[in-house]
């Protein structure tokens, strides 16, 4: 039985196990659903008004039928396909949208309250169907145009983390009843589209995301759209312009700055900042970092520079003590800064961390290492226990802002295991651990890290 027979019948015909649903015959079905029987409407020569009516209801009617009856059939999801039960929603909830639209217009406020009624029911379905996929251990597969592999990393390493997506749906459940402004904004649309690109919905490419984005983040690099970007970067830019307050808080450290002199004058610290990724730096070859310090506020060196110090230089304290504001000849000194990042013990929310690390030596090689204290399945930090549960992976060649070689990222799933995510390619299983390949020797007992630029953490019960 063909979907469009099945639907325009009532939806009571028996469909074989794992029958698909056939997207084009759905969307013909409900786009034809009020004026299948009543084709002649469109030609027919003035009506009276009472006959106007009638014609509308008729079709209404055909209408509400064909939506019941389209609902009865994805409500029992679990005999089709998912992905293309979740596709044929979408298609159902465009449909409704407009018709519920033209009864607005119509000023038939019965109709509106019976339509009320489905979209409620529709949306208990659409939920139920998204709830029973089991996202995390599903693959997901993002092609690559010529250089989207930064970005296919980064959705990668954002999918790992159940609580954008969960926020990401409620925020559209949120956005089910609102206006046609809101749900058509540039943000909205992008968020839209991040949730099917991380729910695996296949109705968008990661390079229609590519396009979206530079119209939410201003931020972006002028060559973003036809160029290799840092991928850490990116994925920093989506947390913080078009993840939700509600889901970036969830992630949020508490980041305190301070800066001082050479001539070692006293410290001076800065307002704590919220951010959605702690920024480590790498600032010298083979580096090895103790994660478990670092998180637990321990104080590290960020940045150096030549500035004139404000608390050193008078001419600096007369023009209000800002950072090399005034206008005077005097030779300038390195000035250091320090950060220390903190987790809000009161966030019961806090479920997952990331990190970015940030090259501040010369060579554009990663080539950093974890201290042999810090064990990728379960850092201490704050007294609570941690693991790593994402990479993202630069490697090949590397230029400037990370602009040559490629990106891949590591997830590690709720089987434990962890696994290569390479563009499109299928996952490739890694094993139990996660142990680096880099090209220099370290110590017994660190974990070689090169080309990794980014690390999620996730709580651990």
């Amino acid at each position: 039985v063909d979907l469009e027979s099945f639907v325009l019948l009532g939806g009571h015909a028996p469909l074989p196990e794992q029958s698909p649903i056939d997207i084009d015959n759905l969307l013909s079905a409900l786009e034809d659903a009020p004026i299948t029987d009543f084709g002649h409407v469109r030609n027919a020569p003035e009506k009276k008004a009472e006959e106007k009516v009638n014609l509308d209801n008729a079709k209404d009617g055909h209408l509400f039928e064909t939506i019941s009856s389209a609902l009865s059939l994805l409500s029992d999801s679990h005999r089709i396909q998912r992905e293309n039960a979740i596709q044929a929603m979408n298609v159902l909830q465009s449909r409704v949208s407009f018709f519920k639209n033209e009864l607005k217009a119509r000023k038939t406020s019965n109709k509106k309250s019976k339509l009320d009624d489905l979209l409620k029911e529709m949306k208990n379905v659409n939920y139920s169907i998204k709830d029973q996929a089991v996202i995390s251990t599903s693959p997901l597969l993002l092609a690559n145009s010529g250089n989207d592999c930064f970005l296919n990393a980064a959705v990668q390493f954002m999918r790992r983390a159940h609580t954008i997506r969960d926020g990401l749906r409620e925020l559209e459940r949120e956005r089910f009843f609102m206006d046609a402004a809101t749900n058509s904004s540039d943000l909205a649309r992008t968020q839209s589209m991040l949730l099917q690109l991380l729910d695996g919905y296949g109705m968008h490419s990661v390079s229609q995301l590519r396009n979206a984005l530079p119209a939410v983040i201003k931020s972006l690099d002028d060559q973003f759209l036809t160029s290799q970007q840092d991928a850490s970067e990116v994925a920093i830019c989506i947390f913080d312009d078009i993840l939700p307050k509600s889901i970036n808080e969830q992630f949020a450290t508490t980041v305190i700055s301070r800066t001082r002199c050479v001539e070692m004058c006293p410290w001076r610290e800065q307002n704590s900042e919220k951010h959605s990724f702690i920024q480590h730096p790498v600032e010298r070859h083979r580096q090895i970092i103790d994660l478990e310090e670092t998180l637990s506020g321990g104080w590290i060196d960020t940045e150096t520079d030549t500035f004139h110090c404000p608390t050193c230089c008078e001419c600096c304290r007369r023009h209000g003590d800002k950072i090399d504001s005034c206008p005077c000849e005097k030779t300038k000194t390195k000035y250091f800064r320090q950060e220390r990042s903190t987790f809000d013990e009161n966030n019961n929310n806090h479920k997952f961390a990331c990190i970015a690390f940030k090259i501040l030596h010369g060579d554009r090689r990663v080539d950093w290492a974890l201290s042999a204290n810090c064990n990728l399945d379960s850092l201490s930090i704050y007294g609570t226990s941690w693991r790593v549960v994402a990479k993202i992976k630069h490697v090949g060649a590397a230029g400037r802002n990370w602009s040559r070689g490629h990106y891949v990222a590591y997830t590690r799933q709720e089987d434990g295991f962890w696994y290569e995510h390479n563009d499109e390619k299928e996952p490739k299983f890694v094993g139990r651990h996660f142990t680096g390949t880099g090209r220099y020797p370290y110590p017994d007992g660190v974990t070689d890290m090169e080309g990794v630029i980014g690390l999620m953490l996730e709580q651990l019960e």
